[in-house]
């Protein structure tokens, strides 16, 4: 930036006609910007730290006066709250009903005594308020649901029906559900977010038995990684009314299961077509096979497993093929009924296997039409 020649004999007679400045002991005189300085208590000398071990001995309705008090106990409470009392529950359920409707939340098989909160679920946000205090109309935006939820924890199941899950939705169920959630349940509404997220909810609550059923999801949300990555899951089961595609759970699934020795004992995936085929399914059970004989002979004699129940809903490739296949490679263990186009196979061994297979013809494409 070039700066204009600068003058000094402008410069000297130009400080020489301006007005001398007001001296510095009349400062006080001059008008100010400034607010009053607000009064200090002892409370203002208080650290956090010595606050928040005397926030340790409330109880969660005793916790929620003293938010009420000043911002700063709000801030430390809101901050440290996995440090406080909770209210534990056995479960709880989210229900959100489009446009103007009330949704409500509450514990599920819920007592009298219990407290459930209604929510508002509307384009700015998510309200709620106590049932039996607060009028409907009550309301805090979607991003604040987590203040009041933060104070529960949850030692069963959560459920959540008719929510359109979206990134924001989910980010603040993370927030307001920090603790384990042994139990999931997702029925209705909308599951609007990509594979990785939805993956990331399930392993950070650390969700061994999942439902979901009867919602608009991504052709890509349950895959391979999805599996992959949530080992813990136990149960999975996802039903829907209407053929759902899942073309991206493929037989790379059921060999990490059988090569890793950790597979659910329940898969449901009921009106569901995957990519799976009918050699990924033999390599399974194969394997499974394999694992109950040889963990029978290390302890000893028999040895009693968890029974398996696979359904792997809809899959194209050859019905008559897999009847062949379990007939050569259980002879004496293995009983199949076959129902029009459903095949159930059922193999007796060490670990009980229970198999249901829906077929559809193998040059079925993989698409929304029917086969």
């Amino acid at each position: 930036m070039a700066f204009p020649k600068i003058r000094f004999r402008t410069l000297r007679k130009t400080l020489k006609s301006e007005k001398p400045a007001p001296d510095s002991n009349i400062y006080h005189t001059l008008p100010s910007t400034s607010t009053a300085p607000q009064p200090t208590t002892a409370f203002d000398f208080v650290s956090d730290f010595v606050i928040l071990q005397i926030l340790k001995s409330l109880d969660v309705h005793e916790l929620l006066k003293v938010r009420l008090v000043s911002k700063r106990l709000n801030n430390i409470v809101q901050r440290h709250s996995e440090q406080l009392a909770k209210v534990e529950r056995s479960g709880f359920v989210l229900i959100g009903l489009p446009g103007d409707k009330t949704s409500f939340l509450g514990a599920s098989n819920y007592e009298p005594q219990d407290v459930a909160v209604p929510i508002r679920h509307m384009d700015q946000g998510l309200r709620h308020v106590a049932i039996r205090d607060a009028p409907q109309d009550v309301a805090v935006p979607i991003r604040h649901m987590d203040q009041g939820l933060r104070h529960v924890a949850i030692r069963d199941a959560v459920t959540v029906e008719g929510v359109h899950m979206d990134y924001r939705a989910c980010q603040m169920m993370q927030r307001s559900f920090r603790c384990h959630i042994p139990k999931l349940e997702i029925y209705g509404g909308q599951i609007d977010v990509d594979s990785a997220t939805f993956c990331k909810l399930v392993c950070r609550w650390n969700v061994s038995d999942l439902s979901v059923g009867d919602l608009n999801v991504s052709r890509q949300l349950i895959d391979d990684r999805f599996f992959r990555v949530n080992r813990q899951l136990r149960n999975f089961s996802a039903a829907f009314s209407d053929k759902q595609m899942l073309p991206a759970l493929t037989d790379a699934t059921l060999e990490k299961w059988w090569v890793n020795e950790n597979w659910p004992s329940t898969l449901v995936l009921k009106n569901c077509q995957t990519s799976i085929t009918n050699d990924g399914i033999i390599a399974l059970v194969k394997g499974l096979v394999y694992f109950a004989r040889s963990r029978a002979l290390t302890v000893g004699g028999s040895c009693d497993s968890e029974p398996i129940l696979w359904d792997f809903g809809i899959i194209c490739d050859s019905q008559q093929e897999m009847v062949k296949s379990v007939n050569s490679l259980f002879p004496n263990t293995a009983s199949i009924v076959e129902e029009g186009s459903e095949l159930l196979v059922l193999v007796e061994e060490n670990t009980p296997i229970r198999l249901k297979i829906a077929y559809y013809p193998r040059d079925c494409p993989h698409s929304d039409s029917d086969c």
